[in-house]
């Protein structure tokens, strides 16, 4: 029964993340409407916004890349589990900069461990 349930829930779950980034995109386009309506003479300060946004995402983000890197593959055990997790260890591991700069999608886009919500929300 709960396979039935959430083969959906996994398979759609793009759409889930496109419709947050919908919700995000109006919410910080409404915040700013609503200062530019307050004072008529804003100007928005872009690096402010793009520093404080990196301070607020890269914690999170350099929590998973250490957890891919050096806890994930003592989570769990099997005949498969050392090969599927060691391209987490391998490439966090080499890798970590990149994430920490944001740059996953520009270099080396094949050896990166790429987090989809987090790349794509400093944008």
């Amino acid at each position: 029964m709960w396979h039935d349930f959430l083969s959906p829930v996994f398979a759609n779950g793009a759409i889930s993340v496109d419709s947050f980034f919908y919700i995000s995109g109006y919410l910080v386009a409404f915040i700013m409407l609503k200062q530019f309506r307050k004072q008529s003479n804003v100007r928005i300060n872009w690096l402010n916004y793009i520093v404080k946004r990196y301070i607020r995402m890269t914690p999170t983000m350099m929590a998973l890349v250490a957890f891919g890197a050096l806890i994930m593959r003592y989570m769990g055990n099997g005949p498969e589990w050392l090969g599927a997790t060691v391209f987490y260890d391998l490439y966090c591991k080499r890798n970590w900069w990149i994430n920490l700069l944001y740059l996953q999608n520009f270099v080396h886009q094949n050896e990166t461990v790429r987090n989809c919500f987090l790349n794509n929300s400093l944008i």
